[in-house]
């Protein structure tokens, strides 16, 4: 999940939600499932910018920081 496809995303949501509406689903029951929904979307987009651009590959990485010696 290297690159997030935002209009693959939403057009499946679209499908979704048109099939539910085809099917007979409350809009009261969708309104549910997308409020139960958002909480992992948005914790999965927050993770996803706050990494951006943080790799253990770089060099340095791994080394300790260095401290003072003790006194």
């Amino acid at each position: 999940m290297k690159n997030l496809h935002i209009g693959h995303c939403i057009g499946g949501v679209v499908i979704a939600v048109v099939l539910s509406v085809a099917l007979g689903v409350s809009p009261g029951t969708l309104a549910v499932l997308a409020a139960a929904l958002a909480c992992p979307v948005v914790m999965i987009v927050m993770m996803r910018t706050m990494m951006a651009g943080h790799t253990a590959d770089r060099p340095g990485d791994e080394e300790p920081v260095p401290h003072d010696p003790p006194r």
